[in-house]
């Protein structure tokens, strides 16, 4: 097994958590958390129990879907609007959710 492995799956945990919150305000969003942060574990398992040239193929797309879900969830900043925290009060404090990303 990868050692990133156990770290994608405590970032899956930590996700969840967070799309608690989310879904009260953004189900969409909420779905595509879900799905991003499941992808990269899905796709580091299946990279890893393949042995032919697809491997880098899948650790490829559990990157991609490691990147979605970081850009889904982004560190807040200065720049952030004035009032963010009021649209979502229960949010922890050191996390926005992007809400002008792309969903598939």
């Amino acid at each position: 097994m990868l050692r990133i492995y156990p770290v994608c799956l405590e970032m899956v945990r930590q996700v969840a958590n967070l799309a608690i919150v989310v879904k009260q305000h953004d189900r969409d969003l909420c779905r595509q958390l879900q799905r991003s942060s499941a992808s990269v574990v899905l796709n580091l398992a299946e990279g890893s129990a393949v042995r032919d040239g697809r491997r880098p193929v899948r650790y490829g797309d559990a990157l991609g879907s490691a990147l979605e879900t970081r850009n889904l969830v982004v560190p807040s900043s200065p720049k952030r609007e004035k009032g963010a925290e009021a649209e979502c009060p229960d949010a922890p404090a050191k996390l926005a959710v992007r809400q002008d990303c792309a969903l598939r």
